[in-house]
């Protein structure tokens, strides 16, 4: 296997391709359970990117990508 050469993002790479991006991505909730905090003994917080339009999972990267 060979390996790829280091590439360097800065701030500014990752704010350019977020504007790129931006009129594909559906911002997902952030669910809590009160359940699950009694059991876990502290807040927990779950980001459902299940709840995506297309149902897809780390769409982002591969918008960015293509």
């Amino acid at each position: 296997m060979t390996s790829s050469p280091a590439v360097e993002v800065c701030l500014k790479d990752v704010q350019e391709a977020a504007k790129r991006i931006k009129a594909y991505i559906h911002k997902t909730p952030v669910m809590t359970s009160s359940t699950l905090d009694s059991m876990a003994g502290r807040a927990l917080h779950f980001k459902c990117e299940i709840f995506q339009k297309i149902g897809a999972f780390k769409v982002s990267i591969h918008t960015e990508i293509l």
